[in-house]
């Protein structure tokens, strides 16, 4: 029985605000996709807010002895972690 609840975080702390902001342009035009109807302005300071929460979720992550994934670099590979993570048994 408590074993059966995983839990982690996800987050981007150290990528480049520019590229985030590209990564968000990029892939627009989906269901929810509130950001598009915002200029570019609005749409790098959620992204900093994104990267600024991300960081205090990473120490707080640490302080905490739960599970970070960055996905800053290799987002699909950071997904396929937490995948592996949260279906581990033990």
């Amino acid at each position: 029985l408590g074993n059966d609840v995983r839990s982690c975080f996800i987050g981007y702390r150290s990528i480049d605000q520019a590229k985030k902001v590209d990564m968000i342009r990029a892939h627009a035009g989906l269901p929810n996709d509130w950001l598009n109807e915002h200029d570019d302005r609005f749409v790098r300071e959620v992204v900093k807010y994104g990267i600024d929460f991300s960081r205090h979720l990473h120490d707080e992550c640490r302080r905490l002895g739960v599970a970070y994934f960055d996905g800053s670099v290799d987002f699909t590979g950071a997904v396929e972690d937490v995948v592996a993570h949260l279906t581990a048994r033990g």
